[in-house]
């Protein structure tokens, strides 16, 4: 799982089984408080045969380790990192409960670097 430092923390994900290729629109994946890419398996797999999908552990959170964060804004920020790594201008995200508000918060302060929000939870 690729580790990226971002801010003085951690930031992990994990890819589908054929990597990112620039073609294809990439999904990104964020998970809620105490969660990890894990709960997004299932749509990782599903979708991994037509788009490229990349769930994201935050720092505090499965892989990345270290402390988490004390506000949205902060993930966000992390988050936008993370996108700004990937191939393509703009992205699908998917959040679920906290991942949810991170997304949010992203889609408005950057709200190039998104192409749809999918709120879960």
């Amino acid at each position: 799982m690729p580790i990226i430092q971002s801010n003085g923390k951690q930031i992990s994900y994990v890819t589908g089984s054929g990597g990112i290729r620039e073609e294809l629109r990439t999904l990104v994946f964020v998970h809620g408080s105490g969660g990890d890419h894990l709960l997004w398996n299932y749509q990782r797999k599903f979708f991994e045969k037509s788009h490229n999908v990349v769930a994201v552990d935050l720092p505090g959170h499965g892989e990345a380790g270290g402390d988490g964060e004390d506000s949205v804004g902060a993930y966000a920020r992390h988050l936008l990192h993370l996108l700004r790594g990937l191939p393509g201008d703009a992205f699908c995200l998917f959040g679920h409960s906290l991942g949810g508000a991170i997304i949010q918060e992203l889609a408005l302060f950057y709200p190039q670097y998104v192409e749809a929000l999918v709120l879960v939870g």
